[in-house]
């Protein structure tokens, strides 16, 4: 019971890869995107924040939960929460995050959340920054759990 509250703490701060589109958004408004500081904030602060959330994370782990295994549920996160966080971000944009279709879409977004965060980084500017951490995500996780399995098989020889 434990790990799975671990877990889930995990997934849920995989959407601290958001906040700072949030955050831009929310200061920016109808605004985002007229400067060129927009386009570099937006892409650089995401993966600074991720990358910093993780290892803060895998410094204070909890066994038997390894950094691999955080990454690869801080990535689960990331793709989960997505279309809930751009919603919020394309509000500040008179988007419809308030409206009745929204939620409606928000439940088809919670069931189908991978084509629905790729598809919507895309208006968001987040696609370049969301494709880097699911890449360098999924590396540590290979790199990490293939580590601990090589791990297991030599103890048992």
């Amino acid at each position: 019971m434990k790990q799975f509250a671990w877990i889930l703490i995990y997934t849920i701060l995989g959407a601290t890869f958001w906040i700072p589109s949030v955050v831009i958004h929310g200061i920016r408004g109808a605004d985002f995107g007229a400067s060129r500081s927009d386009i570099i904030l937006i892409m650089l602060l995401p993966i600074i924040t991720a990358l910093l959330t993780l290892q803060i994370l895998a410094r204070s782990q909890v066994r038997p939960l390894n950094r691999a295994s955080i990454a690869l549920w801080m990535l689960l996160g990331v793709w989960f929460f997505g279309p809930f966080c751009m919603m919020i971000s394309a509000d500040f944009s008179d988007g419809f995050f308030l409206s009745s279709e929204a939620w409606r879409s928000l439940a088809r977004a919670a069931l189908l959340f991978v084509p629905y965060t790729f598809v919507m980084s895309t208006y968001d500017a987040t696609l370049g920054p969301l494709l880097f951490i699911t890449i360098w995500f999924v590396a540590v996780g290979i790199v990490g759990l293939t580590r601990r399995f090589r791990t297991i098989a030599q103890s048992d020889t």
